[in-house]
């Protein structure tokens, strides 16, 4: 699964997920399709120890700052409570979310790099 989001055609704004406007400039329907590295850093995050978390793996919520332009907001795998940092390094990989209608879903995860 590729990842993919927008850049705007006037300001250059780098947007995950893909919108119909840029919230920078205003500009409708006017992005092109972008490439997102799977690289990046935390640029900001929330850990939860009151709710139980669904996931046996999960950690928290951070927003990462991928390299070459745009964020993304995931969930943290492979990282112990009480470790995760702003400026961390990670990369995004492909990790099962949850199961639903008898499938399994998938979507980006952010862990420590290696």
């Amino acid at each position: 699964l590729p990842l993919h989001g927008s850049k705007c055609r006037n300001c250059g704004l780098i947007d995950f997920p893909t919108q119909r406007v840029c919230y920078q400039c205003g500009l409708k329907d006017e992005y092109d399709s972008f490439k997102l590295a799977k690289t990046g850093r935390i640029f900001t995050f929330t850990e939860d120890y009151l709710s139980g978390a669904a996931a046996e793996d999960f950690v928290g919520n951070p927003v990462i700052e991928l390299d070459g332009g745009g964020r993304v907001r995931t969930l943290m795998t492979e990282c112990e409570a009480g470790e995760m940092y702003i400026d961390m390094p990670v990369e995004l990989v492909l990790r099962r979310l949850h199961e639903g209608g008898g499938y399994n879903n998938y979507f980006w995860k952010a862990r420590p790099t290696r």
